[in-house]
């Protein structure tokens, strides 16, 4: 039997992903959201020998950036399963990979991210060889007007990390060429049995027409739930910054405080800081 092993991205999850390293200060990490489509096809050679070819294609369909480095993990590289989950939610379970973002050349793990690869490989649903990471740098040429980007994925697998080939759909392909559909993943099947409507009853064209309103609709849905779930995040960041600045006034009141001698301890820190603002 052979066995392959592929990473396909759609455009969008791809351009999203580089959108939010660009948006990025400084390194980003984060989780890469799919699913795993097999397929085994089977072929007899010239001396009448039956082959088995069993292809595995990871699909990615969108990113989930964690809020700094170091977000779901200690120095020494342990998981923190509880925050993890907490930040993932419903997520978890679609989790096939972990991306690293680096504001520099080379595609090199150091010793701490190979742990926390090794450890991340095993918290999830999928098999410890299928989960990846995708590695991501940027650099700018020498004068400085271009963005270059490089991405790899690597698996850890029979004790040595490999990399793992990568497809952009619908990109770099040649116009000439026969295209080859790509096997249907579980969230599309998923998509088609959830419409509403009497498949047995349209034929040909009209069940084409009805399963792209079907499938319009259900995506004006998610955008009205998308916008709702940005407003949210919007109104957290806004109240995440204003506590910022609390926190940020508090402790410019306590040095003020330290540098004018005042025993804080004592409860008259405010009383001395107010009387020295005045």
């Amino acid at each position: 039997m052979v066995e392959t092993l592929s990473v396909s991205l759609s455009g969008t999850a791809f351009s999203l992903l580089l959108y939010d390293n660009v948006c990025s200060l400084y390194n980003q990490e984060g989780f890469l959201l799919g699913d795993i489509t097999e397929n085994e096809t089977q072929s007899l050679t010239d001396n009448d020998v039956n082959m088995v070819k069993k292809e595995r294609i990871i699909k990615i369909n969108t990113a989930v950036p964690c809020p700094n480095i170091g977000f779901f993990y200690d120095g020494t590289g342990k998981i923190d399963k509880n925050k993890m989950e907490e930040f993932l939610g419903g997520n978890l379970g679609k989790v096939v990979a972990w991306f690293k973002f680096k504001r520099a050349n080379g595609f090199r793990l150091t010793v701490r991210e190979k742990i926390i690869h090794k450890n991340l490989s095993k918290s999830f649903s999928i098999l410890d060889n299928l989960f990846t990471c995708c590695l991501l740098t940027n650099s700018l040429n020498r004068e400085h007007p271009t963005h270059l980007y490089s991405q790899i994925f690597i698996r850890y697998n029979e004790m040595a990390f490999q990399n793992v080939s990568m497809h952009i759909v619908n990109l770099s392909d040649p116009s000439h060429t026969y295209k080859n559909p790509e096997i249907t993943s579980e969230s599309s099947k998923r998509l088609y049995r959830s419409l509403n409507f009497e498949k047995k009853d349209c034929y040909g064209s009209d069940i084409l027409s009805k399963i792209n309103k079907a499938i319009e609709t259900r995506t004006d849905e998610a955008s009205k739930q998308l916008l709702e779930a940005e407003e949210r995040m919007r109104q957290l960041e806004k109240n995440v910054m204003e506590y910022q600045d609390k926190i940020r006034e508090k402790n410019n009141k306590l040095n003020g405080c330290i540098e004018n001698g005042v025993n804080f301890e004592e409860g008259n820190c405010n009383k001395a800081c107010s009387s020295v603002n005045d």
